[in-house]
């Protein structure tokens, strides 16, 4: 699909963007952390280190309004949701006191802090949970009964208004709030090593599923195995907390690394993603392809694996974001600074940059594209999302000017930057009724997504197909005149996408 629209956000620090989502009005919203000041395109002040930073967009991508949320110290929104009510939910970390506009108070070394906004960006409330230690929130989803499930890592006991035990150095820890950001429970789960939540989501049975990466062999209250010194795992919970399963996934090296991702699938089961460098071993079956791949697996409703497949090129290729698409297959998107092999086929255009892949039901590649300029864009923290129409919305950080194929310049050391693809709209010929071929040629007009590529082929058969013209769509219909049908008694036409 080709760029319909791009778009940079930022001040003359840094700004680099974790989260995005489509918006019931069909715009969008985007959040992450800031250290710029009201400066660039930026209109909200800076309260401390880094700030949660939200952006709010109309359809065409232009930015409606902008807010700064936090303190003194340093906090750093991962995650974001739109509520019922039209207004937003943010959640990240934080290491404030209670000062800026931040009022939850501080309970350890970081926290989970959320914070509920109505349509207009206007803070509703906060909210801080965690220990004495470190608790990082990186996944947030909204609960079918209007409240939310906010997870991460934790290395706190029970303590502050944490009431779950430590079991290990971080746990997976997943906190259940009502619609006011009360605690209605708290659980962790992991073994005796390191353990962190990156992906949460609630289950069609009103359950939940969690995933993040895991150090830890079957020990506290994982039950399944390592295969290398980390793993990606999983646990599925009823709508109480309670663990119903978990399941490792991974071969001798690191897996799940620098993040994982996890959407429920339409037939019940999962689709799972994150970074390798393990090869074919553990219960991973597909072969790597450089340093790091995006490593993408196919779960039933039990967790048990039904397929696995590996993308990358011979560098480092990190998957931090995945969805299902309307026809079953997936869109995986994440940051890649190799060149291309026979998985990868797009070329980068810098350091690291936004790298796509669709692929269908069976996890075969349809086709790949990258995206960016010639510094570094995107490579820890890409996030896609499928659009309304058809398309997708990728974004993440740029450090590029107007290189590549970025025509949004920058604005400070990064920003945030927001790729819009258009829809898939079909290519569409229409004829236009003429009383002399013979002496003007055929006349016929092409419509289909603007800035897409095609090719009209023509055939006096409809066997053997010649193509008549490469070209680019420029607006919503062109029109196409073949010289050479005077010289024919009949022709035949089709319109196809290139490439």
């Amino acid at each position: 699909p080709p760029i319909e629209w791009q778009r940079s956000f930022g001040g003359t620090n840094g700004d680099t963007l974790y989260a995005l989502l489509q918006t019931s009005d069909g715009g969008f919203i985007l959040g992450g952390e800031s250290a710029s000041g009201a400066t660039g395109n930026k209109t909200s002040a800076n309260f401390g280190g880094q700030d949660f930073w939200v952006v709010r967009l109309d359809p065409n991508g232009n930015k409606v309004w902008d807010y700064s949320f936090g303190g003194s110290g340093s906090d750093v929104l991962f995650s974001l949701q739109q509520t019922s009510d039209g207004g937003f939910v943010l959640g990240g970390s934080s290491d404030s006191a209670i000062s800026g506009n931040k009022s939850a108070a501080k309970l350890g070394a970081r926290d989970f802090w959320v914070v509920r906004l109505d349509a207009s960006g206007n803070k509703l409330w906060d909210r801080s949970f965690g220990g004495t230690g470190e608790d990082v929130l990186f996944g947030l989803q909204n609960t079918a009964d209007g409240g939310f499930l906010i997870g991460g890592f934790s290395s706190s006991g029970i303590s502050g208004n944490k009431t779950s035990q430590n079991l290990g150095g971080n746990d997976f820890w997943v906190v259940r709030l009502n619609a006011n950001g009360s605690n209605v429970w708290d659980k962790s789960f992991g073994g005796t090593e390191d353990d962190g939540i990156y992906s949460l989501q609630q289950t069609g049975d009103g359950g939940f599923i969690l995933a993040g990466n895991s150090y830890s062999a079957s020990t506290g209250n994982k039950t399944s195995t390592n295969f290398g010194s980390d793993d990606i795992w999983i646990a599925r919970l009823d709508a109480s907390g309670n663990k119903l399963w978990d399941r490792s996934f991974g071969g001798s090296g690191d897996d799940g690394f620098f993040n994982v991702a996890i959407q429920q699938t339409a037939d019940g089961g999962f689709v799972l993603g994150g970074d390798s460098t393990s090869p074919a071993d553990g219960n991973k079956t597909s072969a790597p392809f450089g340093q790091d791949d995006f490593w993408v697996i196919r779960l039933d409703a039990n967790g048990n694996k039904l397929w696995d497949r590996s993308f990358g090129g011979q560098d480092n290729d990190y998957l931090t974001s995945l969805t299902q698409t309307t026809d079953g297959g997936f869109l995986l998107g994440g940051g890649s600074n190799s060149g291309t092999n026979s998985t990868k086929t797009s070329m980068g255009f810098g350091l690291t940059d936004f790298w796509v892949v669709r692929v269908d039901t069976n996890g075969n590649r349809l086709w790949d594209k990258s995206f960016g300029g010639t510094a570094a864009d995107g490579f820890f923290n890409v996030s896609l999302r499928s659009t309304s129409d058809g398309g997708f919305l990728l974004g993440g950080d740029s450090r590029s000017g107007i290189n590549g194929n970025k025509t949004a310049a920058g604005l400070g050391s990064e920003d945030f930057w927001i790729v819009k693809l258009n829809g898939a709209q079909p290519l569409r010929l229409r004829a236009v009724a003429q009383s002399n071929i013979g002496q003007s040629g055929f006349r016929f007009f092409l419509s289909g997504a603007v800035n897409a590529f095609y090719v009209i082929d023509y055939s006096l058969n409809l066997v053997q197909w010649t193509p008549l013209r490469t070209n680019q769509l420029n607006a919503a219909e062109v029109e196409i005149t073949d010289l050479e049908a005077r010289t024919d008694s009949h022709r035949f036409y089709r319109a196809r996408n290139w490439p």
